[in-house]
C-alpha cells in the first residue's frame, strides 16, 4: 500500500507539468495562426492610408496642370543623391510647382514649421521639393515629404509644408534616377 501512495504522489507533478505544457503548445499555436493574419491587417491598414495620400497627391498635380495648362515643366526629374540629412542617404528631387493650394483634402500650408536644413538645387523658386528617403523602420520602403520656400536660394530658416507618404518601390525606375512627369502625374495608377 505504501508503495500505491508513493506512485501517486510522484504521478501528480508529472500530470501538472503535462498540463502546463499543453497550454504553452496551445498558446504557442495559437501565436502562429493568429499573428500572420494580424500583421495582414496591419498592412492592409497602411496600404489603404498610402493609396489614399498618393491619390491626394495626384490630384493635387493634376489640379495645377488644368490650372497652368501643362506640365510641371521639366520631361524628367532628377535625383541628387548629394546631400545626407541625420546621416542618411535623403535623394532630393526638384519640383516647379507649389501645390498646396490645389490639394483638396487639407492644405499643407496649414502645417508649416521650420525645417531647420540647408536644401540645394536647381529651377526657378518658389518651388516644391520632393525628399525620397527610407526609413530607418521600413528600409524596403520609400517616403516623401515636400517643401516650400520663397527665397531664390534655400536657407536654413526656410519652412516646409510637411507632408510624409510612403511610395511603392518601383518608384524610383532603373539606375538613373529619374522620375518621368508621367510617373509622378499618375502617382494613383502605380499604387497596387
Amino acid at each position: 500500500m505504501g508503495d500505491g501512495k508513493k506512485t501517486n504522489h510522484n504521478l501528480l507533478p508529472l500530470v501538472i507539468v503535462g498540463i502546463a505544457s499543453s497550454v504553452v503548445v496551445c498558446i504557442g499555436f495559437a501565436a502562429v495562426l493568429v499573428l500572420p493574419a494580424v500583421q495582414a491587417m496591419r498592412e492592409s491598414a497602411r496600404r489603404q492610408k498610402v493609396e489614399a495620400d498618393l491619390r491626394e497627391l495626384a490630384t493635387a498635380l493634376s489640379n495645377y496642370e488644368q490650372l497652368n495648362g501643362g506640365s510641371l515643366g521639366v520631361d524628367s526629374i532628377d535625383v541628387s543623391t548629394t546631400i545626407e540629412i541625420e546621416s542618411s542617404e535623403t535623394r532630393f528631387v526638384a519640383c516647379r510647382a507649389i501645390l498646396s493650394e490645389f490639394e483638396e483634402r487639407y492644405h499643407w500650408s496649414d502645417n508649416w514649421v521650420e525645417n531647420g536644413r540647408t536644401i540645394h538645387d536647381q529651377g526657378n523658386s518658389p518651388r516644391a521639393v520632393f525628399v525620397i528617403t527610407q526609413p530607418a523602420e521600413n528600409t524596403d520602403r520609400k517616403a516623401a515629404v515636400i517643401y516650400k520656400y520663397a527665397g531664390e536660394a534655400p536657407q536654413v530658416t526656410d519652412i516646409g509644408a510637411m507632408f510624409l507618404i510612403e511610395l511603392p518601390e518601383d518608384f524610383l525606375r532603373g539606375d538613373d534616377r529619374s522620375i518621368s512627369n508621367n510617373d509622378i502625374g499618375n502617382l494613383s495608377r502605380i499604387v497596387p
